[in-house]
């Protein structure tokens, strides 16, 4: 198209067609980008915290019921 039109310098068409090509690529890099779910390693830490709270509770409350019981048989 460009090369039609009289006295338009060619390195001009070069870097109108590059800038062209950049611009779809990262519009594609964009998207691929939005696409992506993002999760924080936080969440993976928060999970493991909690886990290991509850394993605690859980080992309190059976020492609490073990010790209950044992006062009970005597």
């Amino acid at each position: 198209m460009w090369r039609d039109v009289k006295g338009f310098p060619e390195d001009k068409h070069d870097a109108i067609r590059m800038a062209s090509t950049l611009h779809s690529k990262l519009q594609g890099m964009i998207k691929d980008l939005k696409d992506w779910k993002i999760e924080s390693p936080a969440n993976l830490l928060f999970d493991k915290t909690e886990r290991e709270k509850r394993s605690k509770e859980c080992i309190a409350y059976c020492r609490i019921t073990q010790g209950k019981a044992e006062h009970d048989q005597e």
